[in-house]
């Protein structure tokens, strides 16, 4: 995550704050029974979303420190819970009260949502949200940054640590040394740099987003199973390739000597991409790279293809799925994630009896993304668990919060007119239909 994305990111989250407080103070005015602690309640947000601004502004002004922007993205994830468990009930009681007043034409009296408990816990989380927010614009933390910015040793030192874990993200922990001829045996069954593609995926993420996915007991059980399989599948729109961005960064922070990841976007405009031959090479070359056995199995696998005396031999997809299962062995666990199938076309039934072969083998654990077709479905519905995919509210929320505080003619709504921002921002939001 970029730290401009994470400035967006708080900035979308001062707007949370803002559109919760205005709901609160929207329903204490047409509610006669709410109660008078909710005063309370509504003065903890606004002093957090003042904090939150004021965290906004230290992240732009630092907004080329990697590590000060992913620090943000943990630390405000728990604070983003608290705001929305609270908007989801005004909402919902703010809506049952409305549509009560319209039916019975008088104005009736509702209960505030939350108990008296429940509302002192929401305090209490918001206490402790703002306390530790506030420790990260402390004098102590902006005199250690900036002693870091203007310490050339020391920031040399932090872009080689932030080299070194993009090394180890973005090439899963290569561990095989490639001369020139090991360099052209890899270029040979890499018809694809799913390393690209895996960067314009990350890039189209907002931070803080799918982590209903990351977080779910679906993915956690998958990721910590051996032989584990997954098929997520949605309608166009909904996020996939995006989600899965963020499911294969997560996954290769596992990659060690002892466990292999390898990934694949498929995609229509590249014919290329859609065949067998093209897929599996990719992903053969991807775990050779990890492991010195894995990678003797496809320097033969080469050697045989091109005979010193004779002409080259047409790569096939059945060599190769079986190399990849040889090769795999030389593993605890070997991580396979390939996104689009369905933008195969024709030959997404080949390529999918291939890849279910090869889900086949013990340490493999297999997570395939596609539009929930009917074929595809039929095809993987016996062997693999499927999650639907589907564009969340809260992951909207957060899309919509950040897209508006960087549009020119919307970032000054807040101020200008709360109401206005809320409605354009509830009508987007609840208007997505899944996408």
């Amino acid at each position: 995550m970029d730290a401009l994305s994470a400035a967006g990111s708080i900035v979308g989250l001062v707007q949370l704050s803002t559109t919760v407080f205005d709901a609160i103070c929207r329903y204490t005015k047409d509610v006669k029974d709410a109660k008078a602690g909710v005063g309370e309640l509504a003065r903890e947000i606004r002093d957090l979303s003042g904090t939150l601004h004021n965290l906004s502004l230290l992240a732009r002004t630092l907004e080329d420190q990697d590590p000060f922007a992913s620090l943000q993205a943990h630390r405000l994830h728990a604070c983003r819970r608290t705001l929305l468990k609270i908007q989801d009930k005004v909402y919902k009681a703010q809506t049952d009260f409305e549509r009560s007043r319209k039916r019975d034409l008088v104005l009736r009296s509702m209960a505030w949502p939350f108990s008296k408990h429940e509302t002192q816990e929401l305090l209490d989380e918001l206490t402790r949200h703002k306390a530790t927010i506030s420790l990260a614009l402390s004098a102590d933390m902006m005199n250690t940054l900036l002693g870091i910015l203007s310490t050339q040793t020391n920031f040399e030192a932090e872009v080689r640590d932030m080299k070194k874990v993009f090394q180890q993200r973005f090439e899963a922990d290569t561990r095989v040394k490639p001369d020139q001829k090991r360099q052209g045996i890899l270029q040979f069954f890499s018809k694809l740099n799913p390393r690209i593609a895996h960067q314009t995926a990350l890039s189209l993420r907002q931070p803080m987003t799918g982590l209903w996915l990351l977080d779910g007991a679906k993915f956690l059980d998958w990721k910590a199973t051996r032989n584990s399989k997954l098929w997520l599948g949605g309608m166009a729109g909904s996020g996939k390739t995006v989600l899965c961005g963020g499911l294969v960064d997560t996954i290769l922070r596992e990659s060690s000597q002892t466990v292999a990841v390898a990934y694949c976007y498929c995609d229509y405009k590249n014919i290329a991409s859609h065949s067998p031959v093209t897929i599996l090479g990719s992903i053969a070359a991807q775990i050779a790279r990890q492991h010195d056995t894995a990678f003797d199995l496809l320097q033969q696998m080469y050697d045989e293809h091109h005979p010193k005396d004779g002409l080259k031999k047409p790569m096939d997809p059945e060599s190769l799925w079986e190399m990849i299962q040889f090769m795999a062995q030389n593993f605890e666990r070997v991580f396979i994630v390939v996104d689009a199938l369905d933008e195969c076309r024709s030959q997404t039934g080949d390529v999918l009896e291939f890849l279910k072969t090869i889900a086949e083998c013990a340490v493999v654990s297999m997570a395939l993304f596609s539009r929930d077709e009917q074929d595809i479905r039929e095809s993987l519905a016996d062997d693999f668990s499927f999650l639907e995919i589907a564009a969340q509210t809260q992951d909207l929320e957060i899309f919509v919060g950040a897209e508006m505080s960087r549009r020119k003619g919307l970032k000054d709504l807040p101020i200008k007119d709360p109401t206005l921002n809320e409605d354009i921002r509830r009508q987007l939001v609840h208007g997505a239909g899944g996408i």
